[in-house]
């Protein structure tokens, strides 16, 4: 399967900003957190 392009100038318009969700930091946990948790789980297996 292939896809041909036109040999021209484009624009790509922005994604709207608006109303859009997200993780605060509050609700982010930290990589090292996460990291350990795993690392404590798996840490038996060979």
């Amino acid at each position: 399967m292939s896809i041909k392009l036109e040999d021209e100038d484009a624009k790509v318009l922005p994604v709207p900003a608006g109303n859009t969700a997200y993780i605060t930091d509050a609700q982010m946990t930290r990589l090292s957190v996460i990291l350990s948790d795993f690392n404590s789980v798996f840490e038996e297996i060979e």
